[in-house]
C-alpha cells in the first residue's frame, strides 16, 4: 500500500481527516469545530473515561523542530487551561522515537502519553486497517498505484494519461460540493448523466472526479474524443466494468455535431447503457451548445436532452462551499503567504465568495502567479470578478451568432428582466436597428433564436400566465454592457426599448462608465428624448 504524506490536503482537511480516522479506529464519537480559532481543540470526544481532546498539526513544509517551537509558544498553555483527561496530538510529519520523547518534554504538565502522539508512520498503519476511511477521502486514493492499474488497461492510449496527468492537479483544489449526489444518482440508476453548465462552473471538474469514483469502484475509464461513432464501443462482456467519458460531447460548434448521424448515435448509445448494468457514461456540454442542438437535431428533440441534462449551477452553492473553493485555491497555490494574507486580512475573502460572479475558473485563474500583474492580490481578484470577460467571451462571441447576440443585448439593455411579449416586439425592432440580413438558411424568428441562448446566457420563467426571460448569472449583464462598444449601438438598443425599459439601459451604462464625457451623454439624453416622444 502507498504511504500517505498527506500533501494533498490542506491544513482544514487533515483536522476533518484525522478526526474521521480517529473515529473509525478506535470507534470515538468525535466533535468537530468550524475553522478558525481553535484553542487547542480540533477534536473532542465524550468517553466513560473523561474528555479527549484531539489536536492535529499538519505542517506539510515544515520541520520538527518548528513544531516543537510552536508547542512551546502557543500550544502547551491552552491544553493545561483545558485540563483533558486525555490529550491527543497528531502530526502529518515522519516522527522518529526520539521527536516522540521530545514532544512529550515540550508538553510538560499535560497528561499525554507516547503513544498517544500520533506521527505520518502510525496514520498509515491505521489508515491500513481502515480502508472505508481511504475511500472517503479521494484526494488519497487518486494517485495510488491500485487505482492507476484500474485505470491503465492492457490498450494505453495517450488520452487517458492526459486525463490522469488532469486529475492529479485538480484533486489538490477540488471541493465536494452539492452536485455530487444528484451526478452520482443519476449515473446509478440511469447509468448515464449529462452535465452541463455556464463556462467556469466546473462541470469537466465534477465530470472527472465522477471518473475516479468508478476507479475506485473497479471500472475501466474510456476517454471519447471527435466521432463518437469512430470509438470502439465493446459490449461483449457484461461483467466488465467500463465508464466512458465524453467532455464537451457537442464540441463548440454544435453544426458539426448534428452532421450526419452522430446524434443519432449517441442516443441509440445512452438508451442502450440503461440496459448495461456494469456500464457508465459521462457527458458534459455548455447549456447552450445543448439547447441547440435539440432545436436542430431531431434525434436530440425526440430524445428531450434539455429536460434530461443535470446543470452545474454556482448559485446552488452554499456560503461554505465557494469559501472552501477559495480556500483551497489559496492553500495549494505558489503564491507567496503576505499574497496570500492580502485576501484573508480583514474579512476581505467575504466579498470574494458573496460576489455576484463568483466563479471557480476565475479563482484558478487568479491564484496563477503568472497572471498576477501589479496589484495587490485582493484588488487582482475582485477586478476579475467585476470584469469577467474570460468567462464569457468564448460563449458570447464564438458559440452565439449575430442574431442572438442582438437578442441577448436587448434583455440586458431592459435591465436583465422582460417580459416575452415585450422582448418579442423588441427583438424584431432590434433586427431592423442592426440593418441585421441573415447569411445562413437559419431561421431568425424570435422563438427560434431565443432557444439558442435559454439555459446558458439567459433564463425562460413561467409564473402563472407570465412568462419572462432574465440573464442566467450577474456577471452576464456586466459582460454584455462592457461589449456595447459605441453610442451609436445604444441607440439602436433605446430604439428597439419601450420607455419604461429605456431609463434602466440608461442607468445602467451611467454605471458602468461607458459614457464617458458630456458629449455623449447629451447625445445619448437626446436619443432617449427622441425615443420617449415618438
Amino acid at each position: 500500500m502507498k504511504k500517505y504524506t498527506f500533501e494533498e490536503l490542506t491544513d482544514i482537511e487533515f483536522e476533518d481527516f484525522v478526526n474521521d480516522l480517529l473515529s473509525c479506529a478506535y470507534g470515538w464519537e468525535i466533535e468537530s469545530f468550524k475553522p478558525g480559532r481553535d484553542f487547542g481543540i480540533d477534536g473532542r470526544s465524550s468517553t466513560i473515561n473523561g474528555t479527549i481532546i484531539i489536536q492535529s498539526k499538519h505542517y506539510r513544509k515544515s520541520g520538527v523542530d518548528k513544531l516543537l517551537r510552536e508547542i512551546a509558544l502557543n500550544e502547551v498553555q491552552k491544553v493545561k487551561e483545558l485540563n483533558p483527561e486525555r490529550y491527543v496530538f497528531v502530526t502529518s510529519l515522519n516522527l522518529s522515537p526520539n521527536n516522540k520523547d521530545k514532544i512529550k518534554s515540550a508538553f510538560s504538565g499535560v497528561n499525554l502519553d507516547v503513544s498517544d502522539i500520533i506521527g505520518n508512520d502510525d496514520l498509515n498503519s491505521l489508515l491500513r486497517h481502515n480502508q472505508d476511511v481511504l475511500i472517503r477521502w479521494y484526494k488519497l486514493w487518486s494517485e495510488s498505484s491500485n487505482v492507476l492499474q484500474l485505470f491503465l488497461h492492457p490498450a494505453i492510449k495517450s488520452r487517458e494519461i492526459i486525463l490522469l496527468s488532469r486529475l492529479n492537479k485538480i484533486n489538490k483544489t477540488f471541493v465536494m460540493t452539492e452536485d455530487i449526489h444528484p451526478a452520482l444518482s443519476s449515473l446509478n440508476s440511469e447509468h448515464v448523466v449529462v452535465l452541463s453548465g455556464e463556462p467556469g462552473v466546473g462541470k469537466t471538474t465534477l465530470a472527472e472526479y465522477l471518473c475516479q469514483v468508478h476507479m475506485k469502484r473497479g471500472y475501466t475509464v474510456e476517454v471519447i474524443e471527435g466521432d463518437v461513432t469512430n470509438h470502439p464501443f465493446n459490449f461483449s462482456n457484461p461483467e466488465e466494468k467500463t465508464i466512458y467519458y465524453f467532455d464537451d460531447f457537442l464540441g463548440s460548434n454544435y453544426f458539426s455535431v448534428i452532421s450526419g448521424s452522430q446524434d443519432n448515435n449517441i442516443v441509440k448509445i445512452i438508451e442502450h447503457l440503461k440496459n448495461e448494468p456494469n456500464k457508465r457514461l459521462i457527458l458534459t456540454s455548455r447549456t447552450n451548445i445543448i439547447h441547440k442542438a435539440e432545436v436542430m437535431s431531431q434525434s436530440y428533440r425526440s430524445f428531450k436532452l434539455t429536460s434530461r441534462q443535470y446543470i452545474v449551477n454556482i448559485n446552488s452553492h452554499s456560503k461554505l462551499t465557494k469559501a472552501k473553493i477559495l480556500y483551497n485555491h489559496l492553500w495549494h497555490s505558489p503564491l507567496p503567504l503576505e499574497w496570500k494574507e492580502d485576501i484573508i486580512n480583514d474579512g476581505f475573502y467575504n466579498k470574494i465568495i458573496n460576489h455576484r460572479n463568483f466563479n471557480p475558473r476565475l479563482i484558478a485563474f487568479t491564484m496563477n502567479l503568472e497572471n498576477k500583474n501589479e496589484k495587490s492580490l485582493s484588488q487582482f481578484v475582485y477586478d476579475n470578478l467585476e470584469h469577467p470577460d474570460q468567462i464569457w467571451d468564448h460563449c458570447y462571441t464564438v458559440q452565439l451568432d449575430e442574431q442572438a447576440r442582438i437578442l441577448v443585448k436587448i434583455c440586458i439593455a431592459a435591465g436583465g428582466k422582460i417580459s416575452e411579449q415585450e422582448l418579442e416586439v423588441a427583438y424584431e425592432q432590434g433586427l431592423t436597428e442592426y440593418n441585421f440580413t441573415s447569411t445562413t438558411n437559419q431561421p431568425k424568428d424570435f422563438f427560434h433564436t431565443s432557444r439558442l441562448v435559454c439555459g446558458s446566457i439567459l433564463l425562460r420563467h413561467a409564473s402563472n400566465d407570465l412568462i419572462y426571460y432574465t440573464h442566467f448569472n450577474p456577471s452576464v449583464t456586466d459582460y454584455v454592457i462592457d461589449k456595447i462598444s459605441s453610442i451609436s449601438e445604444a441607440k439602436k438598443l433605446i430604439n428597439s426599448l419601450n420607455n419604461n425599459l429605456v431609463v434602466k439601459f440608461y442607468s445602467d451604462l451611467i454605471k458602468s462608465n461607458k459614457i464617458k464625457n458630456m458629449m455623449l451623454m447629451k447625445s445619448l439624453t437626446l436619443c432617449l428624448k427622441n425615443s420617449a416622444e415618438t
